[in-house]
């Protein structure tokens, strides 16, 4: 019943239902712990991490984050495993502007799973916002394949427009671009990064003075509860 309570976990909090999915976690957890089964313990703890952010609690994401980091120091745990958990701390420092410490964190990921996509998104994004536009620019050549990638490729372009304007009032094709984002991950229900984007799309509108657009996506945004 433990497995059962961890997979309805992740389906809920697929499904944006993050009260149903923290009790399911909490459920299966006390469960592994009780059959001192600490791996499996340790995968709940990443996927709570993963409720705190949702929920925008992301001073207990990053202390269970790191707990679980340290805890793998002492259990033989899989690279993915790994470098999953250093990546999530990444993406929280990043939702909290923090962006010199999430690449220190992306440093660590970096020597387990290199050519990660998320990874190397976050890498583009931090120092985009650090306004360290040559070394975004050397990211983006160097992983430029990405940008053919059906998971990765839309939001690879994204930044690729945003690093090259800067400061820049954005272009057309960056806003057309940030739009087609949106409404892929729309479709997807992907609502991890569905408002992290929506913001970003937000962001260009305001910068570009179109009120009626801007409007209409912060009438979404209120919609959607951000």
């Amino acid at each position: 019943s433990a497995m059962i309570y961890y997979h309805l976990s992740i389906l809920y909090h697929g499904c944006a239902r993050y009260e149903e999915s923290e009790k399911y976690i909490q459920k299966a957890k006390q469960l592994f712990v009780e059959g001192c089964s600490y791996k499996r313990v340790l995968n709940c703890d990443i996927q709570l991490a993963n409720y705190y952010i949702r929920v925008g609690r992301y001073d207990l994401a990053i202390d269970l984050l790191k707990s679980c980091i340290e805890t793998m120091r002492y259990l033989n745990v899989n690279t993915h495993t790994k470098a999953l958990a250093l990546r999530n701390t990444a993406w929280t420092y990043i939702l909290l502007n923090e962006f010199d410490n999430s690449l220190k964190i992306l440093e660590a990921a970096e020597q387990l799973e290199p050519e990660n996509g998320n990874l190397i998104l976050y890498k583009i994004w931090c120092n985009y916002k650090l306004e360290k536009y040559n070394t975004a620019k050397e990211i983006i050549s160097d992983n430029y394949e990405l940008s053919k990638d059906r998971n990765y490729g839309d939001r690879f372009q994204l930044f690729d427009y945003l690093v090259n304007q800067g400061k820049q009032r954005p272009a057309k094709r960056t806003i057309t671009q940030a739009k087609k984002v949106y409404f892929k991950l729309a479709d997807e229900q992907r609502f991890g990064n569905l408002f992290f984007y929506l913001d970003i799309l937000i962001d260009l509108l305001e910068r570009d003075g179109d009120k009626d657009e801007l409007i209409h996506f912060l009438k979404i945004k209120g919609h959607l509860g951000k």
